[in-house]
């Protein structure tokens, strides 16, 4: 990040962080929230690209899907990957989400959940082995990356 304005959290939550199941490894994804975390505090910009866990277009089967379908995985995941981002959101973080990188695959889906009101942190998450916490002005979230939970409380 020293010679560039800003970077790209590309896979968040997908592929490199995943075991040969699809099962999220938490000591792999806990190392890439640490690297975000850190390009974060270089006050440049950081896109994370959020993925409906294994749910990718690179599945076998999923394009098959009808887009119906495809819609329903990304909306029933959504509370993961935003809560994650949320965990290490800083100045100028900027949050992507869908189930692949193509104009049609959910890029222009509106969510409920991205218009909320978030409001400031009341401080960076406080972790307790795979589990974090933080809090907003208008949202509490908690995160078990061990077992993929997570849950937002708007208020």
């Amino acid at each position: 990040m020293t010679h560039a304005t800003g970077g790209l959290a590309e896979h968040f939550g997908a592929f490199s962080t995943r075991d040969e199941n699809g099962n999220l490894k938490p000591e792999e994804f806990q190392s890439e929230l640490e690297v975000i975390e850190q390009a974060g505090k270089t006050r440049k910009i950081v896109l994370i690209k959020g993925w409906p866990g294994d749910e990718t277009q690179w599945k076998e089967g999923f394009k098959e899907r009808t887009r119906d379908q495809k819609l329903d995985i990304l909306k029933e995941r959504l509370e993961f990957s935003l809560a994650v981002f949320l965990i290490t959101a800083q100045e100028n973080y900027y949050f992507g989400y869908s189930w692949g990188y193509g104009i049609d695959d959910g890029w222009l889906e509106e969510f409920d959940e991205l218009k909320r009101p978030l409001g400031p942190p009341e401080g960076p998450a406080i972790k307790n082995g795979w589990i974090y916490t933080r809090q907003f002005e208008h949202a509490s979230v908690w995160v078990d990356i061990e077992n993929e939970k997570a849950k937002i409380d708007w208020h």
